[in-house]
Parts: C-alpha cells; sequence; structure tokens
C-alpha cells in the first residue's frame, strides 16, 4: 500500500532518460539521467544517503502523455484514454491506473472511420476482477513517469 509520493529508487532502475530528483543545498532539482555527471558509484551515493529519489506515477503523469481521464471510476481505480495512429490504423488506447499499489493495464482497439470502436471497450470491475473486451498491450505495476514512457514507446501508443 503506498502512502508516500515520493520513493528511494535502486540503482537497477536508472536507465537513458530516467527522471529522478536530487537534493542539492537543501533543494530538490529534476535531473534526467543525462542532465546528472552520471556514475554508478556517485548515483549509489545519492540513493544511500537519501538525496535522490523518484516521484510516484500519478494522474498529471498519465496525461502529460496525452491521455485524458475518463472520470467514470473514483480515486481507488483511474481510467483514461488516448487516441493514436499505428501501423493497424487509428487506435484508442485505455489505461486503468490502481494508485495504491501502481498496477496498470494498457489495452487498445482500432477506430472504424466513422470514429466508432471495432468491438467497443467493456471494463468489468466487479470485485476487482477485471474483463476488458479489446487487445491487451501490458499488465503490470509501473512506478513512475520514465517507466511509463518506456512501456508506452514500446507498444507504439508514443
Amino acid at each position: 500500500m503506498k502512502n508516500e509520493k515520493y520513493y528511494q529508487p535502486s540503482i537497477e532502475e536508472f536507465h537513458v532518460g530516467f527522471e529522478f530528483e536530487k537534493r542539492e543545498d537543501g533543494q530538490w532539482k529534476k535531473y534526467g539521467s543525462f542532465d546528472f555527471e552520471f556514475s554508478l558509484e556517485r548515483t549509489y551515493w545519492g540513493i544511500t544517503s537519501k538525496n535522490i529519489r523518484v516521484k510516484y506515477l500519478d494522474r498529471e503523469d498519465i496525461e502529460s502523455f496525452g491521455f485524458e481521464n475518463a472520470n467514470v471510476l473514483d480515486d481507488e481505480r483511474l481510467l483514461f484514454f488516448k487516441d493514436f495512429t499505428s501501423e493497424r490504423g487509428i487506435e484508442s488506447c485505455g489505461l486503468l491506473y490502481i494508485p495504491q499499489t501502481n498496477w496498470v493495464l494498457l489495452y487498445s482497439n482500432i477506430k472504424q472511420a466513422d470514429g466508432v470502436l471495432q468491438g467497443g471497450y467493456v471494463i468489468e470491475l466487479p470485485e476487482n476482477k477485471i474483463t476488458v473486451t479489446g487487445g491487451t498491450r501490458f499488465c503490470g505495476t509501473i512506478k513512475n513517469r520514465s517507466e511509463l514512457k518506456r512501456v508506452l514507446t514500446q507498444i507504439g501508443v508514443i
């Protein structure tokens, strides 16, 4: 159960494009892995001394990739949609996010010329069981914005 806004990353999380904050002179400054004098020793020291932190994924991070909140669920389950172009044509991607566990489900359907989704979306959430009509693209834990960006890039949404 997540109650904090930030967490201490592990050294294994660092990759090209990884976003984090580093404490300098009592202030937190945002960095990407190439904005920072990157070395494993220096990064490890920053992590162990709690001078590096990462913000957990949140609504603003998801919306920064062009997703719109559907406002159909509740604060414990957030649902977003975004249209994108793929080799299959115009698709609509749904993103279901459970903030307390960082669990994300990404799925998509092709849009027909009239804008109607082929097969439509059906999400059933009785007793926390989820049924989605459409192609599941990703299902798992995403802790931060950098991880979401990497997954969205890998599945062709951005």
